[in-house]
């Protein structure tokens, strides 16, 4: 999520606790490979995030 641009900014407000949560929810699903993720440009961003499947290989 975009959140107003404020997610690019290095330093945020101490009364901004929504800041800090969003990055690291950003971060976080962008690390987890267990997901695909999908950021569409309405208003600050949406966010969708779908489970990956997992392929089994018998060999």
């Amino acid at each position: 999520m975009l959140w107003s641009g404020k997610v690019l900014e290095e330093t945020t407000s101490i009364k901004d606790i929504d800041t800090p949560a969003m990055k690291e929810f950003n971060e976080y699903v962008k690390n987890d490979q267990r997901v695909e993720t999908l950021l569409l440009p309405l208003r600050d961003g949406l966010t969708i995030c779908r489970k990956v499947s997992l392929e089994l290989s018998f060999n």
